[in-house]
């Protein structure tokens, strides 16, 4: 049996099925998974083991999770790269890739504004000098990275405003 320690990123509510049920997707950064997860109020239970990555002997570290705002897709921010990590756009019925983009280095948390409709992901660099970084401005429907927005050092985590405009 091998042993493997689980490293939850981000759990993400992705809608309630009934009053009782709720589905979440957990990444594991260390193995290269999403796990999609049934909660029914009392107990979660994986139903779906999700690969992730595209190179088979590497680890490329699934980051940021987030899901549109209407549900159809999630989108996974794969932290390493080279030398840059990427951003991959799936969709919620069949939990496979739809298509990606590169971002900066090692992408991390990101949200899609409800206002904007665009996505935004925080970049940190985590190697050498502590200098500024950038959050990636991402139109989901295309997966173009419109442009980047320069930050203080190493953002790790971001959150939307409610309006979704700051």
């Amino acid at each position: 049996m091998i042993l493997f320690r689980l490293q939850l990123i981000l759990i993400l509510f992705l809608s309630t099925i009934t009053g009782k049920e709720y589905f979440v997707y957990v990444t594991s950064e260390s193995q290269d998974e999403v796990h999609l997860i049934m909660f029914d109020g009392q107990k979660g239970k994986i139903i779906k083991d999700i690969p992730v990555g595209v190179w088979p002997l590497e680890i490329e570290g699934p980051h940021g999770i987030t899901v549109g705002p209407n549900g159809d897709y999630w989108y996974l921010s794969l932290a390493h790269g080279n030398p840059f990590g990427s951003l991959i756009k799936y969709s919620t019925k069949t939990n496979t890739p739809i298509a990606s983009t590169k971002l900066g280095l090692f992408p991390a948390s990101m949200q899609v504004s409800s206002t904007t409709g665009l996505l935004y992901c925080v970049n940190f660099n985590l190697h050498g000098d502590m200098e500024p970084s950038t959050v990636s401005v991402v139109d989901p429907e295309s997966m173009t990275e419109i442009t980047q927005i320069m930050t203080g050092s190493m953002p790790h985590g971001s959150r939307l405003s409610s309006d979704g405009l700051f």
